[in-house]
């Protein structure tokens, strides 16, 4: 199947599909508009037709997601140039820039495949695409698609079993994910060792599954917000992952494969196949404040409003997700606190903040509800203590 799909971006690229030759669905009742016809299977051609046609125009007409063509590459990063030949590389950046993708994807039960310092000389001599996961290797094909020359992969860019250097990426975060260029969530795959969808042949589910999830339709918590878990989330099982909640607030545009459908959500809008989510205000009015507060293009500087009630909301939808080390509680949130510090100039302690645009005390004023859309729930403290017991953190 890899083989196939190499063959068929070999063959194409960089040729890219004329936007106008997808197929639109028209109707006699124009109060309902057109709407595309989403196919029951999905191959790689109509994929990178669809994706090159969302890119461009973000990139070209949205001033919400603009970055510099070329930014500086994360200190680790996978070249992607040598991938025809059936091999990627892990190169150590010294100062490059360039145009790379990042990858969210569910570690799930089963380790994908990672870097440690005893692999480290390996990855460098190159990686066959072969020993890749699955969902790996179809991220790479999309970032070749659309002529990205570099991704960056957790697992494979950080030391796993370096403790410095795993702090090092935590506190760059939010530049990682921020100045990257796409972010591709695999948005379906439970694990790296799952495809997101077949490269050929992919049997769709109900569209209505995708839209709920990006429109807040299923009794969220909160109404309308596009991060709160719901009943739902087992064909998207990304999106109940702590780690993945900065991942899509700090990137200027993420590409999500789900099970339904490609979806797109970027800091001016949200796309999908069938147009349904099209020209829909992107979010609620909280997230996307906090995109904006997070972002590097300085959109958040006409905000009124005080910071303290979006760093409150953040940290309500951040709760209610899945984190498999109870230790990575704060470090998955520590993006975005950089950008809140940045914003601010306030300090910040175990998950509150000290400063003129905050409320301690209203802060410690915290309490867990007894329900949330994903049950029950058990607030223990982890052991040992990995926040103060007055931090919300310490649960």
């Amino acid at each position: 199947m890899l083989n196939s799909s190499l063959s068929l971006v070999r063959d194409s690229w960089p040729r890219i599909l004329a936007t106008n030759d997808l197929q639109v669905n028209t109707t006699p009742w124009k109060a309902f508009g057109p709407g595309w016809i989403v196919p029951p299977t999905l191959d790689a051609q109509s994929r990178r037709h669809i994706v090159y046609a969302w890119l461009q125009a973000c990139t070209q007409q949205h001033s919400n997601c603009s970055l510099p063509a070329y930014t500086e590459l994360p200190k680790r990063y996978l070249d992607l140039r040598d991938v025809l030949q059936g091999v990627i590389q892990l190169n150590e950046a010294k100062g490059e820039i360039g145009r790379y993708a990042t990858v969210s994807h569910c570690w799930g039960e089963s380790v994908p495949l990672t870097t440690t310092k005893a692999t480290l000389d390996v990855r460098k001599s190159g990686i066959p695409l072969s020993e890749l996961p699955k969902s790996f290797q179809e991220a790479i094909l999309i970032a070749m698609e659309q002529n990205i020359s570099f991704i960056w992969i957790d697992s494979l860019c950080i030391i796993q079993d370096d403790e410095s250097d795993w702090t090092e990426h935590v506190r760059t975060m939010a530049d990682i994910y921020s100045n990257s260029y796409l972010n591709i969530g695999l948005t379906r795959a439970p694990d790296s060792h799952t495809e997101s969808m077949d490269h050929i042949i992919h049997v769709r589910q109900k569209l209505a599954f995708a839209h709920d999830k990006f429109t807040g339709t299923l009794n969220d918590t909160i109404a309308g917000t596009i991060f709160a878990y719901s009943n739902a989330f087992a064909c998207a099982p990304l999106l109940t992952r702590a780690w993945v909640f900065q991942e899509r607030v700090l990137a200027p545009r993420m590409l999500h494969i789900h099970a339904s459908e490609m979806i797109w959500e970027c800091n001016s809008t949200m796309r999908c196949e069938c147009t349904g989510l099209d020209n829909l205000l992107p979010q609620s009015h909280y997230a996307r404040t906090l995109k904006k507060i997070c972002s590097v293009a300085e959109l958040g500087n006409d905000i009124k409003e005080p910071l303290e009630s979006f760093w409150q909301w953040a940290v309500m939808e951040y709760t209610k997700l899945k984190l498999s080390k109870e230790s990575d509680r704060l470090p998955a949130f520590a993006g975005l606190a950089a950008r809140f510090q940045t914003r601010s100039g306030s300090r910040y302690v175990a998950g509150m903040w000290l400063g003129e645009q905050f409320d301690f005390a209203r802060q410690l004023s915290w309490r867990v509800y007894e329900e949330s859309p994903r049950g029950s729930l058990q607030s223990r403290r982890s052991i040992p203590l990995k926040a103060p017991t007055w931090s919300w953190a310490s649960l």
